[in-house]
């Protein structure tokens, strides 16, 4: 509502002194309201950055806490095969999902608010205004999810291969002492080359790909406002709308489009930190599917005398002799029978016998 009162009041302000009708001196207690307005909208920035960055702060660290108990849950046959991707996503993953909370979401409230409130201002000034703004408003959102489709991809490519690449220089640091025990600490040095390499040109990919991005929705935006502020400046020349009215439709007019611009701008600075914030997601979700079948399975707890009882159960079953088959005993060659443990060539076993 700010940046709203701050363009009627500029052109209350400016009008005037053009037009010739009032001094300077005359619009003094306007200029003195621009200059509050100004204030107020400086306040209001510095508050918003300050809550959603400690917001943001928290959020992420939250979120890492979450990560790092779903990866001991997991256990350790689990860490030790997705180590080094679950710590390239806690330090430097999570870390770029800081923009999507600090511009990404303050901007998007603003198109719910000041894009509207800003469009109902200009049907109010002129109505032939707030028709072209309206006709020309669903372009931008067209091409955002048009180049959004590609950043994504280019965003989950540059995590891939960081990922691979963290893991490798993990892989090469632990097992490094024995590599220079063996002399082939040389030997990953192309093979480190080649993953630089690709996440050199993913990175770069991001980049051009969030550069045009950006190209396109400026390009848009001002193309947007330019056919707004001709279409006033005609009617302007031929005394079809007042001064007032003309300058606030042109102030007003970026406010239309530029929510929207910077929506889609930071939403592609912030998509790294969104494609980590769905890993990090996966993680949790696989290790809360982990657990729960877990507790139905669990084995019944067993008491000393029943592990006493089972034991002795499976000595009788084991080792003693069957009962179906009856007692074996030694017999001599005369068919008697001898005592357990004694040889053939023991005479107390014979006169026993």
């Amino acid at each position: 509502m700010l940046v709203l009162a701050q363009a009627l009041l500029i052109s209350a302000a400016l009008s005037p002194v053009v037009s010739g009708s009032a001094t300077l001196r005359d619009v003094l207690p306007l200029i003195g309201g621009i200059a509050a307005v100004f204030a107020c909208r400086a306040l209001v920035v510095a508050a918003r950055e300050a809550v959603s960055t400690r917001a943001a702060a928290a959020a992420v660290s939250e979120l890492r806490g979450r990560v790092v108990d779903a990866s001991i849950a997991l256990g350790p046959r689990w860490r030790a095969t997705n180590g080094a991707e679950t710590t390239t996503l806690l330090s430097t993953g999570l870390e770029d999902l800081r923009p999507y909370f600090v511009s990404f979401l303050p901007q998007l409230v603003l198109v719910c608010t000041v894009t509207p409130a800003a469009l109902g201002v200009i049907l109010l000034l002129d109505f032939w205004s707030a028709l072209i703004a309206l006709l020309v408003i669903p372009l931008i959102p067209i091409f955002m999810i048009l180049i959004g489709r590609f950043t994504q991809a280019a965003s989950e490519d540059k995590l891939a291969s960081m990922k691979r690449l963290t893991a490798q220089l993990l892989d090469l640091m632990s097992g490094l002492p024995t590599l220079r025990a063996l002399g082939r600490e040389k030997a990953p040095r192309t093979h480190l080359r080649t993953l630089g390499a690709a996440n050199t040109k993913a990175t770069m990919a991001t980049l051009r790909v969030a550069f045009l991005s950006g190209g396109v929705l400026e390009f848009l935006t001002t193309l947007s406002v330019a056919l707004v502020a001709v279409e006033v400046g005609m009617r302007l020349v031929f005394g079809n709308i007042s001064l007032f009215h003309g300058l606030a439709v042109i102030m007003l007019a970026p406010e239309v489009f530029e929510p929207l611009r910077q929506v889609g701008a930071q939403f592609h600075a912030s998509a790294n930190g969104v494609t980590a914030s769905r890993a990090a997601f996966d993680i949790i979700e696989e290790a809360q599917s982990a657990d729960s079948p877990r507790c139905h399975h669990l084995p019944r707890p067993v008491s000393d005398d029943n592990r006493a009882g089972r034991c002795r159960r499976a000595r009788t079953r084991h080792l003693g002799p069957r009962p179906d088959l009856g007692h074996h005993r030694p017999r001599h060659r005369d068919g008697s029978v001898r005592p357990f443990g004694c040889r053939k060539v023991d005479h107390r076993c014979v006169s026993a016998g």
